[in-house]
Parts: structure tokens; C-alpha cells; sequence
């Protein structure tokens, strides 16, 4: 959708908030994507009327909510665990290695999700460099202040955050937010052989990103800081991943 937007349409991407949304005209905008928000905001029917309010009389207003059945997909497809998927189905309850809480987990990657469309990743690395064409140095920095931003909020209102992403030179402003917050950090590598790496990267299609992986493998092997906080779960199924993992062996604070 991105890269059609950009080759054949002229388009407009406003990033503000619901007092500009107010200032646009009415029926003026053809497509309304409003993807992933309203789980995460109070003034839902507000902003509804809004959205409504500035779409053209044919246009089209496109809404996703996080849901059972996203969840469920997001389970077979992305994490390969049909039992999981299952579970949820059925209504079971979840494992959890943080017990009975809320945890509010944090995905880095989505962050950059604006910059480029997936089939595209392979634009930020060549040959597991940073591509000439990307400022990647500066997407980075921007998806650790979204991430050090969003888990700030979720601490602030007693609510457990779970970062999936990696972290090559960002442990000490992890390690800064949870003093901030007067909060404990678990700090967790999972990695895995280089062979599995690329048969789960290969799976995934992005095989540009195979020697990024690989690189980032062996420099997070390699730093003092993760002495006795890598788990390799090479062939080790999430059931027992969870079993295995005792959160007091990888506490930092």
C-alpha cells in the first residue's frame, strides 16, 4: 500500500493529533487508515466522529483493532506455534513467565514500520551493512526513543514491560528507565545458531537480513555486558523455553 501510495497517488501523511484532525474540512480525505489507535486512547467515539467527519462520501475508512483472532494468526503464522494458537481458541489461559500480571509488550520493529514497507527491508542493509541510501543510524535512534517513550508510560502506571528488540549499545538507557521508574529489568539475549538463524530468517522471507542477523549474532555473543544473560533456543520449543526460563538468573537491577 505504501509504495503504491508513493509511485501512482499523491497522498498527505499528518502525524498530528485530534485538535488538527478537528481543523480539516469536512469530506475532504479519500482513504482513512486508523490502524492499531483506539485500543490505546479514551476518546474513541470522538475521534470516530472525526475520521467520519473529513471522509469523502465514497471514501473508505479503514480500521484494525488488536483482537482474538489477530492474535490467534499472529501465533500459527508469526510465531509458528499452532498450539498456542489453539490454546486461544479455546479459551485457555496463558503461560506467562511474569506470573498472573499485565505486561505490556513493546515490538521495536514496529516502529520503523513507517519508513519502509517489509518487502522492502533489504533497502537498510546490503550485504549486512547499513545501506548508503538509509540513514539506519537515525531510524534506530528514533525506534529507541519510541520505545523508551512508550515502556516510560506503561511504567508509570504500574503496568509490567516486556522490549522485544535487540539491544547492541542500549542497555544503559534501559538500565536508566527502570531507575527512573523505581523498577526491575530482566535482561534477556535469545539467540540461536548462525544455521538456524538463517533457515528461521529464509522462513520468514527476508533474506537480505541473513547477514545482519549473523553480524549482530556474533557481536552480542561477544559483549562483556551478556555474560550469563544469553539463551540459546536452538530447537527448543516455546513450552519449555518458558519452563527454562527463570527470570532471577538474568536480573540486572
Amino acid at each position: 500500500m505504501y509504495s503504491l501510495r508513493v509511485e501512482e497517488n499523491e497522498y498527505t501523511l499528518i502525524t498530528q493529533g485530534l485538535d488538527y484532525l478537528k481543523t480539516v474540512p469536512d469530506n475532504s480525505i479519500d482513504f482513512v487508515i486508523c490502524h492499531n489507535v483506539l485500543e490505546y486512547v479514551e476518546n474513541k467515539e470522538e475521534i470516530l466522529k472525526q475520521l467520519v467527519r473529513v471522509l469523502k462520501q465514497e471514501g473508505t475508512l479503514s480500521i484494525i483493532k488488536h483482537n482474538l483472532f489477530g492474535r490467534v494468526m499472529g501465533s500459527a503464522v508469526l510465531g509458528d506455534n499452532p498450539h498456542a494458537a489453539l490454546d486461544l481458541l479455546n479459551n485457555v489461559a496463558e503461560d506467562s513467565m511474569f506470573g498472573n500480571r499485565d505486561v505490556y509488550v513493546i515490538h521495536g520493529d514496529n516502529f520503523h514500520a513507517g519508513f519502509v514497507e517489509p518487502e522492502n527491508k533489504g533497502d537498510f542493509f546490503v550485504n549486512g551493512e547499513a545501506s548508503d541510501n538509509v540513514l539506519w543510524e537515525d531510524i534506530l535512534k528514533f525506534n529507541w526513543d519510541c520505545i523508551i517513550t512508550t515502556a516510560g508510560r506503561a511504567l508509570s502506571q504500574g503496568i509490567d514491560v516486556l522490549i522485544d528488540y535487540v539491544i547492541e549499545d542500549e542497555l544503559p538507557r534501559v538500565r536508566e528507565l527502570a531507575s527512573l521508574h523505581d523498577a526491575s529489568l530482566y535482561y534477556i539475549v535469545l539467540t540461536a545458531t548462525e544455521d538456524e538463524l538463517e533457515r528461521r530468517i529464509w522462513n520468514r522471507g527476508d533474506l537480505d537480513m541473513i547477514e545482519r542477523a549473523k553480524f549482530l549474532k556474533r557481536k552480542l555473543d561477544s559483549l562483556p555486558e551478556n555474560v550469563g544473560h544469553i539463551y540459546d533456543n536452538t530447537d527448543i520449543p516455546l513450552e519449555k523455553m518458558i519452563d527454562e526460563i527463570n527470570l532471577n538468573n538474568y536480573k540486572v537491577l
